[in-house]
């Protein structure tokens, strides 16, 4: 049965490529090229999964949250967003909470 790495693999991987890749490896493999391009395909999905899992919000959170009272107005609003490159804001009310609006 094949793992699901294997079967959805985007890259097309063609016998040459994996016999030059073969090649290019100092030393003896004593596996087929079937074997490893499936190593190849199994180790790119593995990649992927663990890219996909290793960021976290932390990684790419602001630190320092900007944020706008309810009562500022949409100009002074614009301009931070512009001035911040950001594309939303919070807004909070006068206990400094998240406002409801």
């Amino acid at each position: 049965m094949k793992n699901q790495y294997f079967e959805s693999c985007p890259m097309d991987i063609s016998d040459d490529d994996i016999l030059n890749a073969m090649k290019n490896i100092s030393g003896y493999l004593d596996i087929t090229p079937g074997d490893f391009k499936e190593i190849c395909r199994f180790a790119y999905r593995h990649a992927i999964h663990r890219l996909r899992h290793s960021v976290k919000a932390k990684d790419v959170m602001t630190k320092k949250v900007v944020f706008v009272e309810e009562n500022t107005s949409l100009e002074e609003v614009a301009e931070i967003l512009n001035r911040h490159v950001i594309s939303g804001i919070p807004v909070i009310d006068d206990n400094k909470n998240l406002s409801e609006l």
